[in-house]
């Protein structure tokens, strides 16, 4: 496995360093600040102009809980991610609006780029390291999750910033650092529970070096501690059980394409092609240093790439055959891997103009993949709570009354809280224990329960559904049975369609508008 280490010395023993290869540093380390300085441009640029949609509604909402209640949902229901709330928690400090929260996400999201760099370094050298920097730098989907106000980019970092501990380790094994390697791999759990496949590909791949070559004793005690600080979560996560996820349908074939669809960047076939030529590029390499010189060093690390990028994946297809789990963002740590699979096979093409060529190529499609998600989103259909919210505020008259469909409270809470001064707006009928958010808000309850529970309507009572439309079209039973629950005795007085969300407002006879 190549080092960054120099190989030369000085009659002292020290590393010595030619005026050459300082040269040649100083330009790698501007080129790299010039890769950086883009991918911070690039992910701060419109990070406000699309709203907030449940899943970051739920993030802030959490965030912005008392310690008590802050423990209730993580213990109820909202562990993964535990650590990203944590740190969001401290963050919102500074302030609650759109791009401040979201910004945390672009801090791990920048912070990423410079390791990507050090890491293809450090496997296969200078050229593939500043690639592997700058294609993640424009990948479409980095970027759309530096923009969201969730874990992913915390993940993408910390999986990151673990196989490079793990690479950084077996190149240096006398400066080794095991329990920094437990520690960083517990903490991308703590950040989502998916972390855990990238260890299990780091075990996988330190099988394909010789017994000799292989740190087991080192190696091995790092993964009994990263197991002993991670058993916690996992004994909170087989207590909640799959209901956070029980929405998800079973993969198909066009699931598995949308995986590496997203992943490559949103560009479309002819950017999932030409990652397909470097990645077989990267294996033929790899496949050569094997013939060359064995289960060595060298061949290792086409090896962990691949396991890091297909491994995963296929272990959750796998279990999805028994409950769907799949899902392209909750896999985004493996970007990192396809990354540098591609980096590799383009920076070791002969002849260079080659790899020039198809790195022109790939960086084109994913500019216009960048390009495309700034217009809209590639992999979600986003409610747009932020216009809902406004025109409930503006419309609504003191004495309303407003019902939830589940979680849909809490992006609305959100932005209500974010006039000054807050608005108390419609008071909630499906919050009996008060106007304040707690741990119960963020449980998904039954509509019998909710209704069972729901305080006496006033004259005047709004209706807020998302994502309630079935693939036929029609609104699903929850929509129908409150529309026929809050409509008896009402007239339906206002509708408004916003994405994914329906605004209604019922209110009696005599009462006026």
């Amino acid at each position: 496995m190549p080092s960054s280490v120099p190989s030369t010395s000085s009659s002292s023993g020290k590393p010595s360093v030619t005026p050459s290869e300082s040269s040649s540093t100083k330009l790698q380390g501007t080129v790299l600040s010039l890769i950086v300085a883009l991918a911070v441009f690039l992910r701060v640029h419109a990070i406000a102009t699309k709203s907030f949609w449940v899943d970051e509604g739920i993030s802030a909402g959490i965030a912005r809980l008392p310690w008590k209640q802050f423990f209730l949902v993580l213990w109820h229901r909202e562990a993964n991610m535990a650590l990203y709330y944590l740190l969001l928690h401290f963050w919102m400090k500074l302030g609650s609006g759109e791009a401040l929260v979201r910004g945390l996400s672009v801090v791990f999201s920048v912070a990423t780029i410079p390791l990507m760099y050090s890491l293809g370094r450090r496997l296969f050298g200078n050229a593939a390291g500043l690639m592997a920097a700058w294609l993640l730098a424009i990948n479409a989907y980095h970027i759309r999750y530096a923009q969201e106000a969730r874990g992913y980019a915390l993940v993408v970092l910390l999986t990151t910033l673990s196989t490079w501990l793990l690479v950084r380790n077996l190149q240096r094994p006398a400066a080794a650092r095991w329990g920094a390697y437990a520690l960083t791999s517990a903490l991308a759990v703590y950040a989502h529970f998916f972390g855990a496949l990238v260890v299990a590909a780091h075990v996988a791949a330190m099988l394909w070096l010789p017994r000799e070559a292989a740190p087991w004793r080192g190696f091995g005690r790092s993964v009994r501690w990263f197991a002993y600080m991670v058993l916690p979560l996992a004994a909170l996560a087989a207590k909640i059980g799959g209901g956070p996820v029980n929405w998800l349908p079973s993969p198909s074939l066009a699931t598995v394409t949308n995986f590496f669809a997203v992943m490559t960047g949103n560009g479309g076939a002819a950017l999932m092609v030409l990652d397909a030529l470097a990645l077989l590029l990267a294996a033929f390499f790899g496949w050569r240093a094997w013939r060359s010189a064995g289960s060595s060093k060298e061949s290792w690390g086409y090896v962990l790439i691949f396991l890091w990028l297909l491994a995963p994946p296929a272990a959750v297809l796998f279990v999805s055959l028994v409950r769907p789990f799949f899902l392209a963002r909750y896999l985004i740590f493996c970007l990192p891997a396809l990354v540098l699979g591609v980096a590799a096979g383009v920076a070791r093409l002969r002849p260079a103009a080659l790899g020039w060529v198809l790195a022109a190529a790939i960086s084109v499609f994913c500019a216009q993949g960048t390009r495309s998600y700034y217009r809209a989103d590639f992999d979600l259909n986003r409610e747009d709570w932020r216009s809902a919210t406004g025109f409930i505020l503006d419309s609504a008259k003191p004495g309303d009354a407003i019902f939830f469909t589940s979680l849909g409270r809490l992006p609305y809470d959100y932005y209500r809280t974010l006039r000054k001064p807050a608005p108390p707006g419609p008071w909630i009928l499906n919050a009996p224990d008060g106007a304040s958010l707690e741990y119960k808000d963020f449980l998904v309850i039954p509509l019998a329960e909710m209704l069972r529970d729901a305080r006496p309507a006033p004259d005047r009572v709004w209706l807020v559904f998302f994502l309630n439309r079935m693939p036929s079209g029609e609104e699903d039973r929850t929509s129908l049975m409150l529309r026929a629950v809050y409509g008896k005795g009402r007239r339906l007085e206002e509708q408004q369609e916003f994405p994914q969300i329906t605004v209604l407002l019922y209110t009696r006879d005599s009462v006026s508008r």
